[in-house]
């Protein structure tokens, strides 16, 4: 979880934005440090991010991206530039290097995580057009001088060294399958990667605001579908309940590709991959836990011992 920055090194990040550390208001964060604070009457909240956790290079293309989404419609919050009239500041406070970006607040609200059942169909359709419109622009979306990375769990492979064989075979045979994966213009481009209902906000059922681009990388474009997917189903309260589970498929899958596909046509046979990928995010989950307990709850599937759900089934012809 992110914590608190020190003081002294606040104040060298505020002077950036032409406020004061005692304007700021820590909100929280997991792998950055958010603070609010307002400019000229306007609330903007400031993402803090140590150099370690992501270079100034990968944070850049990311804010490039965010910018190209935000000049083509989609809802990205906008990113806001500093007084030095940057959009990603490098505060070097001589024992700590960070990447700083600032964001307009984002209008709308949070949809009811907890409750899959209760989502709005017309929310459900704009999820998938909205996905579909930014998998559409980055067919055409030109990087700069720096790239987002190319997604590759298999590089952390020491998350898991650890554990039993059994689930260090299970996640190695999985990254098998991935790397096996073909790339091509229609399967594979620059994704969010993380668009579940945490991640945006809704206005009158339409998606107001999409947050949290991070994590964007090279991706393929069914793996978006996959995290819309997971999370309702193994971590609310559906999860346990497989009737439920399948209602929730047979209506959230038609909706959400049906507005996909006012934007952009996903090709059929990539739904093949699609309980792989519900499976990639929950080992991602799995390795990156910040506590046993998290992981303890996840190990289950993971190591074959509780089932996924059959998606291939419910959603086939």
């Amino acid at each position: 979880m992110s914590r608190e920055i020190k003081a002294d090194h606040l104040r060298k990040i505020a002077e950036r934005y032409n406020t004061h550390p005692d304007e700021m208001v820590h909100v929280g964060g997991f792998e950055n440090s958010v603070y609010s604070f307002s400019q000229n009457g306007t609330e903007l909240f400031l993402r803090i991010g140590s150099a370690d956790h992501m270079t100034f290079e990968l944070v850049k293309a990311e804010i490039d991206w965010v910018l190209y989404l935000v000049e083509n419609g989609v809802p990205a919050v906008h990113p806001v530039a500093s007084a030095n009239e940057l959009f990603v500041e490098r505060v070097n406070t001589g024992d700590a290097l960070y990447n700083v970006v600032a964001f307009e607040k984002a209008r709308g609200e949070h949809v009811d995580h907890g409750n899959p059942g209760a989502w709005d169909d017309a929310m459900i359709r704009d999820w998938g057009r909205t996905i579909g419109r930014m998998h559409s622009l980055a067919d055409g979306f030109q990087a700069g001088t720096y790239r987002r990375y190319e997604f590759r769990p298999d590089l952390d492979s020491h998350m898991y060294s650890k554990e039993s064989k059994e689930v260090s075979d299970y996640i190695n045979s999985l990254f098998g399958k991935l790397r096996a994966l073909r790339k091509t213009r229609e399967s594979y481009g620059l994704v969010h990667s993380d668009i579940h209902t945490g991640n945006f906000l809704v206005t009158d059922n339409r998606i107001s605001a999409i947050l949290d681009f991070d994590r964007s990388c090279y991706k393929w474009f069914v793996s978006e579908l996959a995290v819309a997917l997971y999370y309702p189903l193994y971590l609310t309260s559906i999860r346990s309940d497989p009737g439920a589970q399948e209602e929730f498929v047979s209506r959230f899958v038609p909706l959400f590709l049906e507005g996909y596909e006012n934007e952009r046509k996903m090709p059929l046979e990539w739904l093949d991959h699609l309980e792989m990928f519900i499976r990639v995010r929950e080992v991602i989950l799995f390795m990156y836990a910040p506590a046993e307990e998290i992981r303890s709850r996840l190990r289950p599937r993971i190591s074959g011992r509780e089932p996924y759900l059959d998606v291939k089934s419910i959603i086939s012809p």
